[in-house]
């Protein structure tokens, strides 16, 4: 009997404590795809197709579409933009507001991540 009390009583602490962690937690980051259309607000990523991200958040670049990556467009976002070179390893550039970056003649061999700020 005085087994079960502690198994149960054991068992509502880590309930209760991994309860409160959850309700404490963040808001994962938002930022998503979405459809391109005309719109030049959102982030857009050019390689053999265009991608285009919209809201605040990291967002990791597939593997296999790393090296494909050609422009990266911020639209009406700041953007930290993680890069790889053979030369200085991974690197961050940022993109103010309306600005775009051709990645391979400025050394970005291939795109990692990228953060909307």
């Amino acid at each position: 009997m005085k087994i079960r009390r502690t198994v149960s009583g054991i068992t509502i602490a880590g309930t209760l404590a991994i309860g409160s962690v959850i309700g404490l937690a963040t808001p994962a980051d938002a930022a998503s795809l979405v459809t391109c259309g005309t719109r030049t607000d959102f982030v857009k990523l050019i390689s053999y197709r265009e991608a285009c991200f919209a809201n605040a958040g990291l967002v990791f670049v597939p593997i296999n579409e790393r090296p494909m990556v050609s422009r990266i467009y911020s639209g009406n976002n700041v953007v930290d933009v993680t890069y790889h070179n053979s030369w200085s390893g991974n690197q961050v550039f940022r993109l103010q507001r309306w600005q775009y970056i051709d990645t391979a003649p400025n050394g970005m061999e291939m795109i990692i991540a990228f953060n909307i700020l």
